[in-house]
């Protein structure tokens, strides 16, 4: 049995109002433009293959350099325990 996988890509834009205008009647839009708790502004997309692209925007650098990345094992991810 094929593994499943269910992911969002982040990807960082330098002016994601603009980006999300441009692309917003030729997406699956998944969450509309958005600013997060965790300080940015972004939206996100649903792509052919069923994965979740985000596009954000730094917008409160305070809050999200308080935010540090997390190492998950594979194992996690792919749901063995």
């Amino acid at each position: 049995m094929p593994t499943q996988c269910s992911a969002t890509f982040y990807l960082h834009v330098a002016d994601v109002e603009q980006y999300f205008d441009g692309v917003k009647d030729n997406a699956q839009v998944a969450w509309p433009l958005q600013d997060m708790p965790y300080g940015s502004r972004e939206f996100g997309v649903r792509d052919c293959n069923g994965y979740y692209l985000a596009f954000a925007q730094v917008v409160d650098q305070t809050r999200s350099s308080n935010l540090e990345a997390k190492k998950v094992p594979c194992s996690v991810i792919r749901g063995e325990t």
